[in-house]
């Protein structure tokens, strides 16, 4: 499939992922920059990836893993919020 051009009909499925991929790659790179940043001013406030970061120690490794567990702990608990929603209404709904 990787050889499949990005304009045959039917390819369009390379495109959705292309932009999946990068918006993924927000997800993780952005909250990363932030802490990163924080922490060479000294500013950073406690967090899992604060954490994370720190016991790191500079390998290139542990920070991408750090990174992408970071990531995933947020699109988790996202996900979990976004479907309780309909349900904290509809409990409100029933109890009024």
């Amino acid at each position: 499939m990787k050889y499949i051009p990005d304009w045959a009909p039917g390819a369009s499925f390379k495109q959705s992922a292309a932009q999946l991929r990068r918006t993924l790659d927000d997800v993780a790179d952005m909250p990363m920059a932030m802490v990163k940043k924080q922490m060479a001013a000294s500013e950073a406030k406690p967090s899992f990836l604060s954490e994370q970061l720190t016991k790191a120690g500079g390998s290139e490794q542990d920070e991408y893993e750090a990174k992408w567990v970071a990531a995933s702990l947020y699109l988790a608990g996202a996900d979990t919020v976004r479907n309780s929603i309909p349900w904290s209404s509809t409990v409100v709904l029933i109890a009024s």
